[in-house]
């Protein structure tokens, strides 16, 4: 039996498996392999920090939809940023009708997960661990006035909706809750 997620099999499946732990591949090991594998190194270096394998890489590389995910989510995230309130149309407009399963469910939040915490990285000085590097001179001009604490709140909220959606809420519903409760954190 081969998981990558231990804790999500049952007690009495574990107790008539031998546990082996296999040693990952780094972000780093991950993205140069990727690299060889003919991936350019912005996606690989995207997908090193969204997958924790070169099989499940690939899979999200393969994906039709996987540069307009990050192009929406990176456009959704910046309007958001603009207190722009088009970005919680764009929920049910845009983001929504490029998933198709579950598997794209993940990655849009996933994406949506690196994207805000890029923002506290570079609040915090760590660029070099920063995914959308294009992205670094809009994050300063556009969160100067948003303190530290708001920008890990915000990171928090995301990562709890990720708790919710494995709870089986509504995709559309627990974006557009993200996308105002993000509102509430940053700017009141």
């Amino acid at each position: 039996l081969l998981t990558s997620e231990p804790q999500k099999l049952l007690p009495t499946i574990i107790s008539r498996c031998q546990e082996v732990e296999m040693q990952q591949l780094t972000s780093g090991q991950l993205e140069q392999e990727l690299i060889s594998e003919g991936i350019s190194e912005k996606n690989s270096h995207i997908l090193a920090n969204l997958a924790q394998s070169v099989v499940e890489a690939k899979k999200i590389n393969d994906n039709e939809n996987f540069d307009k995910i990050l192009a929406t989510v990176n456009n959704w995230y910046r309007k958001l940023l603009r207190k722009d309130l088009l970005s919680f149309v764009m929920i049910q407009s845009k983001i929504i009708g490029l998933i198709q399963n579950k598997e794209d469910q993940n990655l849009v939040l996933q994406v949506i997960i690196l994207t805000v915490r890029d923002t506290v990285l570079e609040r915090f000085g760590l660029t070099e661990e920063i995914v959308f590097k294009e992205n670094i001179d809009f994050i300063q001009q556009n969160t100067a006035q948003i303190v530290n604490s708001k920008l890990v709140n915000g990171l928090n909220l995301v990562v709890e909706s990720n708790r919710k959606l494995a709870s089986n809420i509504s995709m559309q519903n627990m974006l557009e809750t993200l996308t105002l409760n993000l509102f509430d954190c940053y700017f009141k």
